[in-house]
């Protein structure tokens, strides 16, 4: 049994490496979905091609899809029509061209696992080794959710204390060929009752980066609705972050102290040091 982890990337040098460090074990193939503009339309980096030295480890593993035709780039793209979004359900549904050029190799078989989510959704390797020990409990006649914990800006910060966010999707080779549904379909289906949910399932680590990193990516991404000064300035994300507050809605996060923490990201304290302080 053989195990796919598909994701949308943009520039999250260090989550990847993150991730593929984690879950190179127990991982066959690695589908790494990055386009040549951001969601609002704009020239960006190939930031993979440019870090591709540091992932030398891994590369034979990965399938990197470059997305080139977005529907809508700059200048003829509207927010107020929400082309943005158009864009991010765009590359994320480009996923399936990595899956295509894995049935066309023949490579898959109808117990094989597919994982697919966005690059901050990490997912727990403990799941990963009870799917290849066959003793993962999940529905493999359909979609499943794997329940995070969600972390933001830091390893201190979360929203709740529960596992209350359901990014990542796993299913079986078989269960994709069934269900007819686009990666957009799939990815929303986290909102559906309906849906299975794998407990204990990983980790969403939100915002995670510097003052910098945070504004170019509310700069880039589809919720245009915070790209401005209230959201973007530099004093102010500065307050809510040493507050702990969240950055869209102002609400407080729960902090939690890292010796309390008993479900911290896997390997945090080798691959994530810069988001705590010893």
């Amino acid at each position: 049994m053989k195990i796919i982890d598909s994701f949308i990337f943009y520039n999250e040098i260090d989550l990847l490496f993150y991730r593929l460090s984690i879950l190179d074990e127990y991982v066959d193939k690695f589908i790494l979905v990055e386009s040549t503009h951001t969601f609002t339309g704009q020239l960006k980096p190939l930031f993979y091609n440019e870090n591709k030295a540091r992932f030398e480890k891994f590369n034979d593993k990965i399938i990197h899809i470059i997305v080139h035709d977005f529907p809508f780039k700059y200048p003829n793209i509207n927010y107020n029509l929400n082309h943005q979004w158009e864009n991010e359900y765009y590359q994320r549904n480009c996923i399936k061209r990595g899956l295509q050029q894995l049935i066309q190799q023949n490579y898959l078989n109808d117990e094989d696992i597919v994982l697919t989510s966005d690059i901050d959704e990490i997912p727990n390797p403990n799941i990963l080794v009870n799917a290849k020990n066959n003793t993962l409990i999940f529905n493999k006649h359909t979609l499943n959710r794997l329940a995070l914990d969600m972390y933001y800006y830091n390893l201190y910060y979360r929203i709740g204390e529960g596992s209350n966010w359901h990014g990542i999707k796993l299913f079986t080779f078989k269960a994709y060929k069934n269900i007819n549904l686009t990666f957009q379909q799939m990815r929303v289906w986290e909102h559906s009752n309906n849906v299975p949910i794998v407990k204990d399932g990983g980790w969403h680590l939100s915002y995670f980066g510097d003052i910098q990193f945070i504004i170019n990516k509310i700069a880039s991404y589809s919720h245009q609705e915070y790209n401005n000064k209230n959201f973007i300035d530099k004093n102010t994300l500065e307050i809510k972050i040493k507050n702990g507050v969240n950055l869209l809605n102002n609400s407080s996060l729960v902090y939690i102290p890292i010796e309390e923490n008993t479900n911290l990201p896997y390997k945090y304290e080798t691959y994530l040091n810069k988001f705590y302080v010893n």
